[in-house]
């Protein structure tokens, strides 16, 4: 079996032999020695499936106007005191407060960075790593460690009022 791709246009009319188009005009050919005619078309019908799927799946896609939104991550160590300390201090305080709305929380074990969404992170040595990434997967800042709250909210409202507020609305660190 072999194709060929002809610009459409060029083509001539081949007894039903051009079966596939794309949206760039032109055709596939199929040429075969030995076939049957059943299986000629089922192939073909095949085939055009197969490339009407893929056209339709590889559609531009029209992003909103709209900001995606930035999120914080938390890269962790299992059984690290100071991701431990964290979770137990801050995180029931942020996921309430209007900065953790506005950078919603994901925490990442290490061990699994490499497998999730965020392979693209630099894998941290100190633990528990902070990155505040935007919408469009761009890091905008790392924090790294657990040194308390007064640093760690300092360091958010920081960020939160460097970036501005998208929502227009004033950010609180109410915890």
């Amino acid at each position: 079996m072999h194709f060929d791709r002809y610009d459409l246009s060029a083509v001539p009319q081949r007894n039903g032999d051009i079966s596939c188009f794309n949206s760039y005009q032109q055709v596939l050919i199929f040429g075969f020695d030995d076939h049957t005619d059943a299986s000629m078309q089922l192939l073909r019908h095949a085939c055009a499936l197969l490339l009407f799927a893929f056209l339709s799946l590889s559609q531009p896609v029209h992003a909103s106007d709209e900001p995606a939104a930035a999120k914080l991550i938390m890269v962790d160590l299992q059984g690290c005191p100071a991701c431990l300390a964290w979770k137990r201090e801050i995180k029931p305080g942020y996921v309430k407060s209007d900065i953790g709305e506005r950078f919603p929380l994901t925490e990442v074990e290490v061990s699994a960075l490499e497998n999730s969404e965020y392979f693209y992170l630099q894998r941290p040595t100190v633990f528990p790593t902070f990155y505040i990434v935007s919408g469009d997967d761009n890091v905008i800042a790392r924090m790294e460690g657990y040194t308390g709250g007064d640093f760690f909210w300092g360091y958010m409202d920081y960020y939160a009022n460097a970036l501005g507020d998208q929502t227009n609305q004033a950010v609180s660190t109410d915890r």
